[in-house]
């Protein structure tokens, strides 16, 4: 089994390099100099940080940083699925489900991980996108915001692949 974080390759990267480069000159043309690319989003590591980005952060989504990512890959739940799924006895190969953070990353609390399956005649591959609609508001969960801006987490991709235990051919097999 294969873990793989969803990233283009070499040649899609050079493309888009030059593409986006090419719409940055028409767009100075355009519009001035003014006119940049969209800035990279804040990651967000711990509680404090959360906090902090909802009453200062103006709403703005934010990434959630690596080590959340783990606690997402290495939960019970996601465990099972995955086990479920390259044993061949997975009710459905495309779903979701929760994982709790609560006691670990207590600003994300309960979270929700979708999952697409697509097999060859040899081969599955498994795409997870964490954190799906999923962000911080109403920190003291009492049903109310508190002077600050709730704002989304961005979601995360993650793959793995597998022998095909015989399941269907196909994407998103359900």
């Amino acid at each position: 089994m294969e873990f793989v974080e969803s990233r283009s390759s070499i040649w899609q990267g050079a493309a888009t390099g030059l593409a986006v480069s090419a719409l940055n000159h028409v767009a100075h043309r355009v519009s001035g100099p003014e006119t940049q690319m969209q800035k990279k989003p804040k990651i967000v590591h711990t509680t404090e940080e959360a906090i902090d980005h909802y009453y200062n952060g103006e709403g703005e989504p934010v990434e959630l940083g690596m080590a959340t990512k783990k606690e997402v890959v290495r939960s019970p739940e996601t465990k099972r699925v995955i086990q479920r799924l390259v044993k061949g006895i997975a009710e459905k190969r495309s779903s979701n489900y929760g994982v709790d953070l609560t006691k670990k990353t207590f600003h994300v609390g309960d979270t929700r991980v979708d999952y697409n399956t697509s097999c060859t005649t040899t081969k599955c591959v498994t795409t997870f996108k964490a954190f799906s609609g999923d962000g911080f508001r109403d920190p003291l969960d009492i049903g109310i915001e508190v002077g600050g801006t709730p704002y989304n987490y961005i979601t995360w991709e993650f793959s793995i692949s597998y022998k095909n235990p015989g399941y269907l051919i196909g994407t998103n097999i359900k």
